[in-house]
């Protein structure tokens, strides 16, 4: 009995075990227990890897947080270095006006040692001009002759102008050499010795300046007479005087040019009022005359507009004689034709009858210095390579002006910038942004110091720039008149021989406008004004030299003399 209990104990015993494995086998639920326990041993040895990663990323994270602090605090720090040298910049120029007024202070002023500002143009712009083409002027190849040169045009019995037959013969090819200028201590000593003499010079001729916009009383011109005429063929575009005041050549003195878009050149007597020759299109461009400039007595310059089917290039006209009834003289046009598209604008540099200099603007927004060394007495010119300056405009160059006596060059244009360039150090000393289009750059004759800037906008066209202070960038005085719209680049104004007197033409009204600079309210309104007799706005106004004579040109082809008689510090309660 006991062994079968025993057997079948065993025997159950065993029946269990396998039943608990038959079970086991056939049980979902705990082959799916044994894998999670097997993923929970391989998760808890995966466990620190992941955590490294997510410490990796954090680390990441706080680098480009980290990064982008260090840039913002770069980008801080530019920005404070750019003001710390604009500070550096404005303090150099108060040391040189404090230095300017010591120096003044201390000079020996005996009349042996006494500085004096020279009223003699041709003196001063010889010393100035050969000091700029020694430092500036570059020649690259050799000299080039011009491309024609054409005797004027002779009138035959009709009233026509004809060729004259062209001289084929060109003037021989002169090599001219001019010796560098070393940049050593001693030159750069002597350069800025010969500013701090233009500076205390400056000083001294001008210690008493007309006074700007404080003055109760203004003068005011009356029209007393007033002569009008269809003088041209299509609108006109510029009116230039003669810059001679030699006595014994009245003719010379007396001469006035007008442009228009028909492309021809008039020259009037300005003290008899008449046509005295007429140079067709055919000679000078395919296309009107977009600007021009005296060289120097009797050397014109003209650039042609940007319509022209050829390059554009400077054609030069030398006059060989002028009377009271007739000029002759020869065109020459120059071979460089360094501007990519059209020339904009051009002014004089160094103005001799030895040798010549000017700078052209160009719409492609450079500026070139032209070098012209003449040949002999006729003035017949060879040109060095233009050279480009080192004046980065943005658009088109408008306007053009040399300061002589500070020997620096004021340029602006459609870019809206005012920049000015300093001759001695090649380089801009200053640039400003004035809000508007820099259609003019005018000098005072009276105070080499100032200069009038006008801006193509619909008021505060004209601003007085002092080239001697920095208080408001140097604007003294704002002033225009109100119009319509924004006023046209070809509306020039023009500055009276006083020095004080200003016109311009409206752009919505046929009148002549006047501001006396030296009025207490010039900047509140127009100071007076003149009727013209014209049916259109006035491109041009000008007050004829040695005359109480105002000559103005409008768009419907007139031109007008308006004589007038001048009434001396009136007191004006309203305008």
């Amino acid at each position: 009995m006991l062994s079968k209990s025993l057997v079948s104990a065993s025997s159950l015993r065993q029946d269990d075990i396998n039943g608990v494995s038959l079970v086991r086998q056939n049980d979902p639920d705990s082959s799916d227990s044994s894998s999670s326990s097997e993923s929970e041993t391989v998760d808890s040895a995966d466990s620190p890897l992941r955590s490294n990663k997510l410490k990796l990323s954090q680390l990441a994270h706080s680098l480009q947080l980290k990064l982008e602090r260090l840039l913002a605090k770069q980008s801080k720090l530019a920005e404070r270095s750019k003001s710390v040298t604009k500070n550096i910049k404005h303090t150099s120029r108060q040391l040189m006006e404090l230095t300017s007024v010591l120096l003044d202070n201390t000079v020996d002023r005996s009349p042996q040692n006494k500085l004096s500002y020279s009223n003699n143009p041709a003196t001063a712009t010889t010393t100035s001009a050969s000091y700029i083409m020694q430092d500036n002027y570059r020649p690259i190849s050799s000299p080039q002759v011009a491309k024609r040169t054409v005797p004027f045009a002779e009138e035959d019995n009709r009233g026509k102008f004809k060729l004259a037959k062209s001289d084929d013969s060109l003037p021989p090819v002169v090599s001219i050499e001019r010796q560098a200028v070393k940049n050593s201590p001693v030159s750069s000593t002597r350069n800025r010795q010969d500013v701090m003499r233009r500076s205390s010079e400056s000083t001294r001729r001008y210690a008493a300046d007309l006074p700007i916009a404080s003055f109760p009383s203004m003068d005011i011109y009356s029209l007393r007479q007033m002569k009008t005429e269809v003088c041209f063929r299509k609108k006109p575009r510029s009116i230039l005087f003669s810059n001679s005041r030699d006595n014994r050549n009245a003719s010379l003195a007396n001469l006035m040019l007008t442009t228009s878009l028909d492309g021809d050149l008039q020259f009037w007597d300005a003290r008899s009022r008449r046509t005295i020759k007429q140079l067709e299109k055919s000679i000078l461009f395919d296309t009107w005359i977009d600007d021009l400039c005296w060289l120097n007595d009797q050397t014109l310059a003209l650039i042609p507009s940007h319509k022209t089917k050829t390059n554009s290039t400077v054609e030069l006209i030398h006059l060989r004689s002028v009377s009271q009834d007739n000029v002759e003289g020869e065109t020459q046009r120059l071979l460089d034709e360094p501007h990519e598209n059209s020339i904009s604008a051009i002014a004089p540099v160094e103005s001799g009858n030895d040798r010549c200099s000017f700078v052209t603007g160009g719409s492609d927004k450079s500026v070139y210095l032209w070098g012209l060394p003449s040949l002999d007495a006729e003035n017949k010119f060879v040109t060095k390579k233009p050279y480009r300056l080192n004046i980065k405009h943005t658009s088109a160059v408008y306007s053009l002006c040399f300061n002589d006596f500070h020997n620096v060059l004021y340029s602006g244009g459609c870019d809206e910038k005012f920049c000015i360039y300093d001759m001695a150090t090649s380089s801009v000393e200053k640039e400003m942004r004035l809000g508007q289009r820099v259609s003019h750059i005018m000098p005072f004759k009276t105070n080499p110091n100032i200069s009038l800037i006008t801006l193509t906008q619909r008021s505060e066209q004209f601003l007085i720039y002092d080239h001697r202070t920095s208080v408001n960038d140097g604007i003294q005085l704002r002033f225009g008149q109100p119009e319509e719209e924004t006023l046209s680049r070809y509306v020039k104004p023009d500055i009276h021989d006083n020095g004080y007197m200003i016109c311009c033409g409206s752009q919505s009204t046929y009148k002549v406008n006047f501001w006396d600079t030296r009025y207490v309210g010039v900047d509140k309104s127009i100071s007076f004004h003149m009727d013209t007799g014209a049916s259109s706005r006035i491109v041009r106004s000008c007050f004829v030299p040695q005359q109480n004579v105002v000559v103005t040109c409008s768009s419907t082809r007139n031109l007008s003399w308006l004589d007038y008689d001048v009434q001396h510090n009136q007191i004006v309660k309203s305008l």
